[in-house]
């Protein structure tokens, strides 16, 4: 089996990140309910054969706190180093895997690891989950529980569950060919009444025939009488189209007269209304004599709005003026003030500089010192870790076989492949000489021996024949032995030769490894004196830290003060001779004589005004009343402009009338002109209407025989496309018949094939009854090295178990002690996985004191410890402090916060 070496759990269940070591010692994982003990053994299986045996899904065993897993394990099989590594995502939903052997990948991917680990190293996880490991509370459960669940239990632990499951796979499978046999009975019956409807179905394909022929006939007697009915509407249409153009004609003239007409109309209105218009001509230039000096009083008011601007652009000169004034004098008080609060605190800021530059000195001899004992101090520890891990080292160094024994085993396994070769070689001649002679014998015609040439008969040539092929066949299976054995003696060549290098190695690595050491030791010896060298005082520091820290800030705030003082002072300064150079008196003077001069000359204005509207008696007070005022006689202008104009052109008003008064007299010419020829085409509405209606009838009884016609057409084809289906099933009623029968065999073979693969009975419970007994003589070997004394042993398929007790005749399990039961229950699993071909280097048991009394928990610890010096590792995880002396080294398990946290002790 295997011996593991090393287990790492990382985001699997409770564990968030524990890491095991093994070696070949018997170990016992200690630990309250649900604190992840038996979540180790679930990791030891998951990382053999890729699935959990509690759960189906993996997204179940990854630990909450994360989204992935990790496991990693190493173990020795058949002296080899193999590490097994798996991982899963529950975001990309997806597995790894990977496979080393003695450090070399040999498999990449789910499936290619499971086959090797299966396959090629023969780890098989249904025998593993039934001998290498007993389950919680299954040591004496086996013996305890019904007949039938004995039974399961037994086909579970000998690798029989599958022939149960494909049990329930073959009663699915007669449950499908049972439907299809009541199927084809259901069909049969139907095959008499298709017989009645292909019947039927041809009596309606002669009807609709018949149907057909009739309609054809009557489509074509009625599309003559829809083509003469055509030509006579066509003639009419076109006497129709003459009509129609000859009343758009005369609606057209008609709509002209009465345009023009009404433009007669529109000029004699004009006419009239300028005639009118031509009599307001003298009193609109009457009004039109005031425009010139409203005009002249609007030019002086836009004179004095400009007068105002200035005017108030130059008192808010005077203003400003004023404020810089008064501004002035108040900087001229400020800037002495802050020149003195800046002298201060460049005196404050001098001396704070001083105590700081001080402190800080002694502040960086102390950081200086403080590093150096640090740095000691950390390389003395560090060089006693590597001590201890050097100490570790050297004792970790694995026992190896001496280089003679190696040389000595080298020299034994080329010798024995050398014979292997000369073997193949010899073979591989007498399978040639066998083809040769198989070659002579079928292609020669010839009654004489290949070999010797003596005479044979026909029967004496058939058997040498069929003799030749066994032996090729024979020769075949020998050699692809030896050709598999010779692979193995290579490998196990390989191996010696690689344990040969490794020794050699490991030499190497320990002599180094005490070199090291050696070194290691006079280095702590140096450091240790360095440190006692020096004397430090942390107290020291961290007052002299907070002082200098202190006067940092102090620093750092008075020389803000003075940046911002110094800054003031500036911007104040800058401040105050900008407003010098801004305030001007003789400015001020000049500007006070302009507004004078303005206001004055503001009055002559308004004087003017005052004299035009005297003079011309106009009576506006506002600039608003005069554009007002303007505003109506600039229309008025306008007006008369127009009456003067529309006055020059009514000659030509006059003239356009005569000639639409000659156009109407032309045009009521013509409307009589096309009237006449209405009259003559002698057309009549409703004759056309009668003549429309009774072709399209016509046609629709046309387009209804032909849809009639089609629909039968239709008809016909389906029931002829019908009638071919029914009478290609009716042929099938031959082989549907000869299909029931072979199906009504089948299901006969089908459930004689259930019978045989029966759980309870048949196939199973031979299987059961034929690997017993020598289970059973495994068991004994086993149970005789618990030092109890009894006979043979007998085990049924419900695992009823009879022991010959010398002397004493016979007795049942269940009379045994509980120690005895356990060992038994014990030695049963031993004998299994002997049975399969398993070495037993390797016991787990999970809780295995479930359920038992005081006294066989005593007998289970005794008899754990007799195995210990019997099986190279064991592993026990339970709660039980009981069992804690049965280990060589104690596993502790705690729950804290929802993980696993692992002591090893």
């Amino acid at each position: 089996m295997i011996r593991l070496r090393s287990l790492k759990l990382e985001g699997f269940l409770s564990h968030r990140l524990t890491e095991l070591e093994f070696d070949d010692e018997s170990y016992v994982i200690l630990g309250e309910n649900a604190s992840g003990k038996t979540s180790i053994l679930r990791g030891i299986f998951f990382a053999l054969f890729g699935k959990d045996f509690s759960s189906d899904k993996l997204e179940r065993i990854v630990n909450k706190q994360t989204n992935k897993l990790s496991v990693f394990l190493s173990f020795l099989h058949r002296g080899n180093f193999y590490t097994v590594k798996r991982k899963f995502s529950l975001v990309r939903k997806k597995s790894e895997a990977e496979l080393e052997k003695n450090g070399k990948p040999i498999a990449i991917g789910v499936k290619n690891v499971n086959h090797v680990i299966e396959k090629e190293l023969g780890l098989d996880p249904n025998i593993f989950r039934n001998t290498v490991y007993i389950p919680q509370g299954e040591i004496l459960t086996l013996f305890e529980i019904a007949r039938k669940e004995k039974r399961q239990v037994l086909n579970r632990l000998l690798g029989l569950e599958e022939i149960n499951r494909k049990h329930e796979k073959v009663k699915v499978f007669i449950n499908r060919i049972k439907a299809l046999r009541d199927g084809l009975l259901e069909k049969r019956k139907s095959f008499e009444e298709l017989e009645i409807e292909i019947g039927e179905l041809r009596k309606e394909v002669e009807r609709t025939k018949e149907s057909i022929a009739r309609l054809r006939t009557e489509l074509a007697q009625e599309k003559v009488l829809l083509d003469n009915q055509e030509k006579l509407c066509k003639n009419y249409r076109e006497k129709r189209n003459e009509y129609n153009k000859l009343r758009e004609s005369l609606r057209n003239l008609k709509n002209l007269l009465e345009g023009t007409t009404e433009e007669v109309k529109r000029l004699n209105q004009k006419i009239v209304e300028i005639e009118k218009q031509q009599a307001l001509i003298p009193q609109l230039e009457k009004e039109l004599k005031t425009l010139d000096s409203l005009k002249t009083i609007r030019a002086i008011l836009d004179e004095i709005s400009q007068l105002r601007l200035e005017e108030k652009e130059i008192e808010s000169k005077l203003k400003e003026l004023e404020n810089t004034e008064k501004e002035l004098l108040e900087l001229s008080k400020k800037v002495p003030k802050l020149k003195e609060t800046f002298r201060e605190t460049e005196l404050l800021l001098e001396h704070k500089g001083k105590e700081l530059r001080e402190t800080e000195k002694v502040f960086k001899e102390l950081k200086t010192l403080e590093k150096s004992f640090r740095e000691i101090t950390i390389r003395l520890s560090d060089k006693q870790k590597d001590l201890k891990s050097l100490d570790e080292k050297i004792k970790e160094l694995p026992r190896i076989e001496k280089a003679e024994e190696l040389s000595k085993k080298k020299k034994e396994t080329l010798k024995e492949l050398e014979n292997t070769d000369k073997e193949i070689a010899t073979l591989e001649a007498k399978l040639e000489e066998a083809e040769k002679r198989i070659r002579i014998l079928e292609s020669s015609e010839s009654l004489s021996c290949p070999v010797c040439g003596s005479p044979m008969n026909k029967v004496e040539k058939e058997k040498l024949l069929l003799e030749s092929k066994k032996e090729i066949d024979n020769g075949i299976k020998v050699l692809k032995q030896l050709k598999e054995k010779k692979e193995k003696l290579k490998k196990l060549m390989d191996s010696l030769e690689k344990k040969a290098e490794k020794f050699l190695q490991l030499e190497e690595r320990k002599n180094q490894l005490i070199k090291d050491r050696e070194r290691f030791l006079e280095e702590v010896k140096e450091l240790k004196n360095k440190l006692n060298k020096h004397s430090f005082n942390y107290d020291r520091l961290k007052k002299t830290e907070e002082l200098f820290t202190s006067l940092k800030e102090q620093v750092a705030a008075l020389e803000e003060k003075r940046k911002n003082l110094e800054k003031e002072v500036k911007e104040l300064e800058t401040k105050k001779v900008n407003l010098s150079k801004n305030y001007d008196t003789k400015l001020k003077e000049e500007l006070q004589n302009r507004l004078e001069s303005l206001k004055t000359k503001e009055a002559c204005f308004l004087n003017e005004i005052k004299k035009i509207k005297e003079e011309h008696n106009l009576c506006v007070s506002s600039a608003k009343e005069v554009d007002m005022k303007l505003k109506e006689l600039e229309t008025a202008k306008e007006e008369l402009n127009k009456i003067q104009g529309e006055a020059r052109n009514l000659s030509f008003y006059y003239g356009e009338k005569k000639k639409k008064e000659d156009l109407i007299k032309s045009l009521e010419k013509e409307v009589l002109a096309v009237q006449e020829k209405i009259e003559k085409l002698n057309y009549s509405e409703e004759e056309y209407l009668t003549l429309e209606e009774t072709y399209e009838k016509q046609k629709k009884r046309v387009e209804s025989l032909e849809k009639e016609l089609s629909r039968e057409s239709g008809k016909l084809e389906t029931l002829e496309k019908q009638l071919k289906v029914n009478i290609k099933k009716l042929k099938q009623k031959e082989s549907d018949i000869k299909l029931l029968e072979r199906v009504e065999n089948a299901v006969r073979v089908v459930n004689a094939v259930a019978e045989g693969v029966h759980p309870e009975k048949g196939f199973l419970q031979k299987v059961r009854k034929s690997l017993l007994p020598q289970i059973a003589l495994y068991c004994k070997d086993f149970f005789e090295e618990f030092d109890f004394e009894f006979g043979d042993i007998d085990i049924s398929e419900d695992l009823t178990v009879t022991f010959g007790i010398p002397g004493r005749g016979t007795m049942q399990v269940e009379e045994f002690s509980g120690g005895q039961q356990i060992a038994f229950a014990l030695s049963l699993r031993f004998a299994m996985a002997r049975y399969f071909s398993q070495n037993f280097e390797l016991l787990i048991l999970d809780e295995p004191t479930i359920h038992l009394d005081q006294q066989r928990r005593q007998s289970l610890t005794d008899l754990l410890i007799k195995l210990k010096n019997k099986i190279p590792q064991m592993i026990i995880v339970t709660h039980d402090p009981e069992l804690e002396v049965v280990g060589d080294r104690v596993i502790r398990v705690k729950n804290i916060d929802g993980n696993s946290e692992v002591s090893v002790m």
